[in-house]
């Protein structure tokens, strides 16, 4: 079989969760760390990883592992950022881990892990779960009349969009008006002469302005609506009070969410703005979480407690599934008879077994408080 290798992996999405845990391979290794991003915290990211390498080759012989088979898993390991230099300079709040004889694969996640190694006969993917919240996209609309930018993206991805069809800047769009307005008097019989351009004073100039941005920003909502309404991205709004009170006013998107940031009117520093976004996208997928479970909630097709939950997994007919973060359940699940039983003893985690037989059979999944039981929303 050949090897598959995946380093320097920096998103988690479903797909990616998915193709995870249908590795096939034993022992499956999986190694969770906490990480630094800079200065004396990056420097003990090496230190960190050689401790839970080591608890690796513990566990592999704990197993009761071939040599062969822990001499081939520990060489990956310790190949780790070989071909990278600067490797554990560069890493996010947490690193993970995944490898077995043909398949070898490292997540740096903006997660701050605790330390844990596991080996078994599939991936323990519990703690990777809450960065499936991070894959939320959201648009961010910049209104610098200076100079105005669409981003969308997630608290992982970021890009600017094209708008296409308005001037950048007011200026340009001002200029525009002017060149038609000209044309006009061309069309009607102007004898090219010079036309007299009165300018206004006080409340009437501050008027004209703000007539001139309304209009503009009328034609820049079409230019987004354009841009992210096939996503239906929520659409948060950056720039002074005034500005996206006026937008707000002539906008026609459906997804304009009610937060927005305050900046100053020159900022447009794309890292910047989404930091500071990042709350409202947080608040984004708690919402999201929320609606599934309000959802689940009145359905008739609703089970908890590992019991009624794990056995529904392993059939196919869990069509989302809330898992409660940090939550282990150690037991025994007979799928013969499809009995649940809890041991603390056992190896098996009962609730890493029911995320991975939702995923083998195309369900969602949500993370949920750690004071919830495991439930899900079933297909039939």
């Amino acid at each position: 079989m050949q090897t598959i290798v995946e380093k320097h992996i920096d998103a988690l999405t479903p797909e990616r969760l998915a193709k995870l845990v249908n590795v096939p391979g034993v022992p499956a290794l999986s190694l969770y760390m906490p990480a630094g991003r800079s200065g004396d915290e990056s420097r003990q990211n090496p230190i960190r990883y050689k401790n839970v390498c080591k608890r690796a080759a513990e566990a592999l012989a704990a197993a009761q592992t071939p040599g062969e088979v822990t001499e081939r898993l520990m060489a990956r390991l310790d190949a780790l950022g070989a071909d990278v230099p600067r490797y554990w300079e560069h890493q996010s709040d947490g690193l993970a881990v995944f490898v077995t004889t043909d398949f070898f694969a490292a997540l740096r996640l903006p997660l701050s892990f605790a330390e844990d190694v596991r080996a078994g006969a599939s991936f323990d993917v519990l703690p990777l779960l809450p960065a499936l919240r991070l894959n939320t996209r959201f648009a961010l609309l910049n209104l610098n009349l200076n100079g105005v930018c669409l981003y969308a993206g997630s608290a992982l991805t970021w890009e600017r969009l094209e708008l296409a069809d308005v001037p950048p800047t007011i200026r340009d769009y001002r200029g525009t008006l002017d060149r038609e307005r000209q044309l006009r008097m061309h069309s009607v019989g102007g004898n090219g002469g010079t036309s007299a351009v009165f300018h206004g004073h006080g409340a009437a100039d501050d008027q004209a302005h703000k007539h001139d941005t309304r209009e503009f920003f009328r034609l820049l909502d079409a230019a987004v609506c354009k841009a992210i309404t096939t996503e239906h991205l929520p659409l948060v709004l950056a720039g002074t009070p005034a500005n996206r009170g006026l937008y707000r006013e002539v906008s026609r998107y459906p997804h304009l969410l009610g937060a927005g940031i305050e900046i100053d009117p020159e900022a447009d520093d794309a890292q910047s703005l989404q930091l500071r976004a990042l709350p409202i996208a947080r608040a984004i997928a708690e919402s999201e979480t929320q609606a599934a479970l309000a959802r689940m909630h009145v359905s008739a097709r609703r089970v908890t407690g590992i019991e009624a939950v794990l056995p529904a997994a392993h059939t196919g007919r869990v069509d989302t599934l809330f898992v409660p973060e940090d939550v282990r359940i150690p037991g025994h699940f007979d799928v013969q008879t499809q009995v649940v039983a809890n041991d603390d003893a056992a190896d098996v985690d009962l609730l890493n077994q029911a995320v991975i037989d939702t995923l083998v059979h195309g369900g969602k999944l949500y993370s949920v408080a750690a004071s919830a039981s495991p439930a899900a929303l079933l297909r039939y």
